[in-house]
């Protein structure tokens, strides 16, 4: 809810703020702001289906987990030469989601757009098989693909929130933090067009009740809303 509130409070200025300080075109951003709007808009709905998603809480969901809800490659150590351990740090974000959200946002928020765009398919496969062999023998194609596309609204939240507070006010916006901003727009902006996250989010009102059941997405639907990679 407090996100949702703040959300609404800076998505009048970002576009304003991508337009004139960072002087990107619409074309580089409107993916991004059409998420952005929609959960503006629905975002009461939208609050309702996330929580609601969990299989505990609806058969008709996909399992949870505990995620780290920020990973990203600047909250990643490498093993190196005084460190032998690879290493996760800054867990303030952690919380019960489908574990696809982790793996979307660190691809999605570290790989350049040509990065992501080359290798997205076999890094998804890998994932796949990964946690197959680790015993999650209930994952399916289906979770993971209609779950990737959705997890990118979480993207969508934080670039506007990091956008807004990184580049306005006195002494901000340095050439450093305005290039980061920049190309987590176009990132951003990528992943939503290219996952057709508008279609969906446009799902949600036609699969969520006044009870708060969801229905399962029919194959056809599905079709409709996962884009070939």
């Amino acid at each position: 809810t407090a996100v949702l509130k703040e959300l609404r409070k800076k998505a009048s200025a970002v576009e304003a703020v991508m337009t004139g300080d960072l002087q990107l075109k619409p074309k580089q951003f409107q993916d991004m702001m059409n998420v952005v709007n929609w959960l503006v808009t629905n975002g009461d709905l939208y609050l309702r289906f996330v929580c609601n998603s969990f299989k505990r809480v609806n058969k008709n969901m996909f399992p949870s987990t505990l995620v780290h809800g920020d990973l990203r490659g600047e909250n990643i150590l490498f093993a190196q030469q005084h460190m032998d351990e690879f290493m996760l740090f800054d867990f303030q974000l952690m919380k019960e989601l489908n574990g696809v959200n982790d793996i979307e946002y660190l691809i999605a928020s570290s790989m350049t757009v040509s990065e992501r765009r080359k290798h997205e398919r076999d890094l998804l496969v890998l994932y796949y098989n990964e946690m197959k062999k680790r015993g999650a023998s209930d994952l399916t194609w289906e979770e993971l693909l209609l779950t990737y596309p959705m997890a990118h609204t979480v993207l969508a939240i934080v670039t506007c929130f990091a956008v807004v507070d990184n580049i306005t006010g006195e002494g901000k916006n340095d050439p450093k933090t305005r290039a980061i901003s920049i190309e987590y727009v176009l990132r951003t902006n990528a992943a939503c067009e290219d996952w057709n996250v508008m279609a969906s989010l446009n799902y949600i009102p036609k699969k969520l009740h006044e009870d708060n059941t969801i229905d399962r997405m029919t194959y056809k639907e599905q079709l409709e809303v996962v884009p070939e990679i």
